[in-house]
């Protein structure tokens, strides 16, 4: 991969890019499931950081609080025809594994920088997005930039814990007033190999859909007591029989349109057979491709509904004590092809003396059109930028608050333009997060080309 733009935007300041992530970062900005753990005052913080950090945004820009966490920020363009583009991120963070605090090389709230990297919880996810977006557009204004369309910005305080008092509250204020929106972009994969696709090169995965997401509960009842009269077996007994019903019985694979999508635009770069023979003509070979991808253990998860059991509770503590109440939450990432009340009556027919329940749940995301203006700039801008790097259509396992704008555009993007040793996703949501600072630098350069280009 070879970056061709190394010298674009001489002026652009790279050292204070650089210490805004590391102060950004600084903010313990941690999301909770219950709400009253949140540290509104670490938000606050960051919010005022920014508006000190961009004065000339924020001197334009009219900017909303919404559940005091998130922000909505509006930059009015001078084409009322045009629709408006929205760049979103988020400013929470996931904590620290307890335990783990010392396996950081530098304190993981300290933003500390050395030579090549810039370590710190949020570095990768994504407070780098929020300081990418906002550095570029600073660049642009400063330079007497007047955007054609007009532009929201919107960083959520919750993303980490399914985003409902940040964007999707923000996307319910702009669906209050009629707001459609030429394309949404939100946090990405960046650059990485495409081994798992069967090609032996660098990609840009751009995701266009999302799978949805199912917890359910499974919960069974004894009466508990001595484990010497066990009766007729336990609460415990009847939740593992139930879990063994279902996970025995998995969901039928099929081809997801997304992934379609990338095996079309990649087939002329696999090179693994019999991969390469069965994406040179899916209609022909789409139920050995469906099979293939549902052997391989990468591409497994892209073309079915999955189930991993992953919680018990009410199990008892002791050997010679009968548990009563016990419960099982099974954990499962929909296809489209599988709603969730299909689901839970699936499940209730394939288990007995147990309850299934669920609560909340998220549909799978429309499916992002590539055909659309939007997804060209985003190519045009990586092919201008980075040689031998293919931006490409892809399908998600995990979830992002971007699918909460399904009803204002059909042009939804999840693209990360920094340039990183790919290695170093593995530090999202673990130890020693960080972005490396020169490919951090180009992937802002990249946000202003497709701010000019697009907005």
């Amino acid at each position: 991969m070879i970056l061709k733009k190394p010298n674009v935007y001489q002026d652009f300041n790279q050292e204070k890019a650089i210490g805004d992530l590391s102060k950004a970062i600084q903010y313990k900005t941690i999301s909770y499931q219950d709400v009253s753990l949140y540290d509104f005052e670490a938000f606050e913080g960051l919010h005022q950081f920014l508006e000190d950090a961009f004065p000339h945004f924020h001197r334009l820009a009219q900017k909303t609080v919404v559940n005091r966490g998130s922000l909505l920020y509006h930059l009015k363009g001078n084409d009322p025809t045009l629709k408006p583009v929205l760049f979103m991120a988020h400013l929470d963070v996931v904590s620290i594994v307890e335990g783990t605090e010392k396996d950081w090389v530098h304190d993981p709230f300290s933003g500390f920088v050395d030579d090549t990297y810039v370590w710190g919880r949020g570095a990768l996810d994504t407070k780098c997005m929020v300081i990418g977006e906002l550095s570029a557009i600073e660049y642009l204004l400063s330079h007497g930039f007047k955007p054609k369309r007009d532009i929201y910005f919107c960083y959520g305080h919750d993303e980490e814990t399914q985003g409902i008092a940040g964007q999707w509250a923000i996307s319910r204020i702009l669906k209050r007033k009629n707001i459609a929106l030429e394309y949404v972009l939100d946090e990405g994969c960046g650059f990485v190999s495409a081994k798992q696709y069967g090609a032996d090169m660098t990609i840009n995965p751009v995701g266009v859909f999302e799978k949805g997401y199912l917890d359910v509960k499974i919960t069974a009842h004894s009466t508990g007591g001595h484990s010497s009269n066990p009766g007729k077996g336990t609460s415990l007994a009847m939740v593992c029989k139930a879990i063994a019903a279902i996970e025995s019985h998995p969901f039928d694979a099929y081809l997801p349109e997304p992934l379609k999508q990338t095996f079309l635009i990649l087939k002329d770069y696999i090179t693994e057979e019999p991969l390469k023979t069965y994406v040179s003509d899916l209609n022909r070979y789409e139920k050995e491709l469906i099979k293939y991808c549902y052997q391989d253990e990468k591409l497994n998860p892209f073309v079915h509904t999955t189930i991993a059991t992953t919680m018990l509770s009410g199990a008892s503590k002791s050997a010679n004590v009968l548990p009563q109440t016990v419960t099982a939450t099974v954990n499962l990432r929909t296809s489209e092809k599988d709603s969730i009340p299909s689901i839970i009556k699936r499940f209730s027919s394939l288990t007995e003396n147990v309850e299934i329940t669920y609560e909340g749940g998220l549909e799978p995301s429309l499916c992002s059109d590539v055909t659309t203006p939007a997804f060209q700039w985003i190519q045009k801008t990586v092919s201008d930028f980075v040689e031998g790097a293919l931006v490409v259509p892809v399908l998600l396992c995990g979830g992002t608050d971007a699918r909460y704008y399904d009803d204002l555009t059909t042009s939804s993007f999840r693209f990360c333009p920094f340039v990183y040793d790919e290695k170093l996703s593995a530090t999202v949501h673990a130890t020693n997060e960080r972005m490396e600072k020169e490919g951090f630098i180009y992937g802002i350069k990249m946000l202003i080309d497709l701010i000019e280009q697009s907005c």
